[in-house]
């Protein structure tokens, strides 16, 4: 089949609603074509949920825009391999600006076509394509915009928070002229002041400080991540709020419009009850007047007078 990534990608970026069509109609295709292979391959394809919608259509849509954080995220492995803090932490706060202006673009995607996003949903646009910066696998993905499901960031680069050194070294610092082998003083004055001695200082492991500088650049990236998903907590807190607020507002509105049918309900009942009282009295009027009349006739009628 021609051009089968490319349309399997339309796929996924089309209707949701018409996924489950246009997979078997496209499966059916393939094994019209002898490719009995690809045809199960395709009917296997799963339906992309909301979040990965959106970004299969920001990759439809936004290519370049993407492609830009992919970049971004090759020069954020490189600062980690370089040890670089100060442009670890320039590039991190370039990844926040990139990462919400894309999600941003995602969801007005979406609204185009008739989908507005929950505060849920945007956030797992934005920790998707987070992920995707830490994964090359997943990138190539979410380039291609033939994702099936959200992910989660797991961390960045090939470094883990496992696999990091401890935050600290434990350095013996001996006073000047002691012996390497000497035991320790034990009549310390815990309260004296003692001067370290500079060649001591500067027998600290080289290694130990570039492990925690490597520990400090990883728990800057850590620190604004937990800003990110603080800032994104506290805004679906805040939607969840105002959502509530409207939800209580309108069933106030609508306790309000049910006392008012029900007071004209109850209206209607009196009302109803006094026009039966008022014709029950009318036929009894009507039957005392049709028995008068026909009194009358008999009078007539014995006085030899027709009426």
């Amino acid at each position: 089949m021609r051009d089968l990534t490319a349309r399997i990608a339309r796929l996924y970026a089309g209707d949701p609603g018409a996924f489950v069509t246009g997979r078997t109609a496209l499966a059916k295709e393939a094994k019209l074509a002898g490719q009995p292979e690809v045809a199960k391959a395709v009917a296997a394809l799963r339906k992309p949920t909301r979040g990965a919608w959106l970004v299969n259509l920001l990759a439809a849509e936004h290519p370049s825009e993407l492609a830009d954080l992919l970049v971004l995220a090759e020069a954020l492995r490189e600062a980690h391999a370089d040890l670089a803090a100060d442009q670890l932490r320039t590039l991190s706060t370039e990844r926040n600006r990139v990462l919400a202006a894309l999600a941003r673009l995602a969801v007005e995607a979406g609204e185009q076509r008739g989908y507005h996003a929950t505060a849920a949903v945007r956030q797992e646009v934005v920790q998707t394509l987070q992920a995707g910066m830490s994964d090359a696998e997943l990138g190539t993905a979410i380039g291609a915009g033939i994702l099936a499901q959200t992910a989660q960031p797991t961390g960045f680069g090939p470094l883990r928070l496992t696999e990091l050194a401890p935050m600290a070294e434990v350095v013996a610092l001996r006073p000047a002229g002691a012996a390497s082998g000497s035991a320790e003083p034990t009549d310390v004055d815990p309260g004296a002041v003692h001067e370290v001695d500079p060649a001591a200082v500067r027998e600290v492991d080289p290694a130990a400080v570039r492990r925690a500088e490597r520990a400090l650049a990883r728990a800057d990236l850590d620190l604004a991540d937990a800003e990110d998903a603080a800032a994104a907590a506290a805004a679906a807190l805040t939607e969840t709020e105002q959502a509530a607020t409207t939800a209580s507002a309108e069933v106030a509105r609508l306790r309000a419009a049910v006392v008012a049918a029900e007071q004209v309900e109850a209206e209607r009942v009196a009302a109803l009850a006094r026009l039966r009282e008022e014709l029950e009295r009318a036929t009894r009027a009507r039957d005392s007047a049709r028995v008068a009349r026909s009194t009358a006739e008999q009078a007539l009628g014995d006085l030899g007078v027709s009426s």
